[in-house]
C-alpha cells in the first residue's frame, strides 16, 4: 500500500492549495510586515476550514467532499472580492479592530495602543494594479472551478 497514491492527490489538492495560500499571507504579515485588516483576517477562515476539511476527511473518499471544497471557496472568493471592493471605494465597510475579550478598560487601551492600525479600504501592496484581495480572490475563483471539475471527474 502506497503512503500516497493519485486518488489521494485530487482529494487533497484543494486544502494543499489552501495551506498554501495561507502561507503567502502570513509569509507577507510576519516576513514583510503587511499586517492584516479585519476583512484579511476573515479571509483566512475558509482556508483553515479547507484544510482541517481534508485532515478530517482524507480517509473519506466520497466525491461529496469536492462540494465543500468549493462552497468554501466560493466564500473565500466573494469575501476577497468584496475587500477588493472595500478597497476600490465601490462599497463601505464597517471594518474596524475591536478590543474584544479586554477585562477591563486599560487592558483594552493597552491592546489597541499595541496593535497596528490597519484600515480595510487602503491596501499595502499591490501587483499589476490587483491588491492582495484582488489576487487572493482569483486564486481562490480557480481553486473552487478546480473543486467543480474534481467534483465532476470523481463521478468518472
Amino acid at each position: 500500500m502506497a503512503f500516497f497514491n493519485k486518488k489521494d492527490g485530487f482529494f487533497l489538492l484543494i486544502p494543499a492549495a489552501s495551506a498554501a495560500g495561507l502561507a503567502v499571507a502570513l509569509v507577507a504579515q510576519y516576513v514583510f510586515g503587511l499586517h492584516p485588516c479585519e476583512l484579511c483576517q476573515w479571509q483566512r477562515v475558509p482556508y483553515v476550514l479547507a484544510i482541517l476539511t481534508g485532515i478530517i476527511f482524507r480517509r473519506k473518499k466520497r466525491r461529496e467532499i469536492f462540494l465543500i471544497y468549493f462552497l468554501l471557496m466560493a466564500v473565500e472568493s466573494a469575501l476577497a472580492f468584496y475587500h477588493l471592493a472595500v478597497e476600490k471605494g465601490y462599497v463601505s465597510s464597517g471594518c474596524s479592530d475591536s478590543g474584544g475579550g479586554a477585562a477591563n478598560a486599560k487592558e483594552m487601551l493597552d491592546k489597541i495602543m499595541a496593535a497596528p492600525v490597519v484600515s480595510c479600504n487602503q491596501p499595502q501592496f499591490e501587483f499589476l494594479h490587483l491588491s492582495m484581495a484582488g489576487w487572493n480572490g482569483i486564486y481562490a475563483l480557480c481553486l473552487a472551478a478546480a473543486a467543480i471539475i474534481l467534483f465532476k471527474n470523481a463521478a468518472r
